[in-house]
Order: structure tokens, then sequence, then C-alpha cells
């Protein structure tokens, strides 16, 4: 697919949508995302604010946020455990 947003020969320092964790024994990861018609990130700041509580709660979350050209406002967020049973 052409990049259409970036400079010719352009080459991104690192491989997107993807994750590497080399020399790691014990990690659970999760994506989720929410899409919306609507600027307001009320419900996906709730829904994650829901899964950071309680005894199985993520070690660490990172967020993301992006519109797409029709739009569509995204929010993800990536869920990690560093003891899987959790």
């Amino acid at each position: 697919m052409p990049r259409q947003n970036m400079p010719e020969n352009w080459e991104p320092p690192v491989p997107a949508w993807s994750a590497d964790f080399d020399g790691t024994s014990a990690l659970t990861m999760a994506y989720c995302g929410v899409q919306s018609r609507s600027s307001s990130t009320d419900a996906s700041e709730a829904a994650c604010a829901l899964v950071q509580s309680g005894p199985d709660a993520p070690n660490h979350v990172e967020r993301g946020r992006f519109t797409y050209a029709a739009g569509l406002v995204n929010q993800v967020f990536v869920l990690y455990w560093r003891e899987p049973s959790a």
C-alpha cells in the first residue's frame, strides 16, 4: 500500500503494528480498540478505567488515538500483564 503522507523512500525506525518481546519469558499482551463517529472519548476512557481496576488489572497500559480520513475516531489501548494467570 502506498504511503500517502510520508517522504519518498522513508522507512520507519521500527515495524508498525507489531510487538517484540524477545528475552521475556512471561508476558501477556492485548490490543483493545474503540472506534466512534464522535470526537468524544468518554465511553472508551470509562472502559479503560474499568479494565485498569481490580485484582487482574494490567501492569501497564499504552494508549493511542487517531482519526481516519473519513472522520472516524479510533482509540487503541495496549494492555500488558507480567503474570499470564492474571
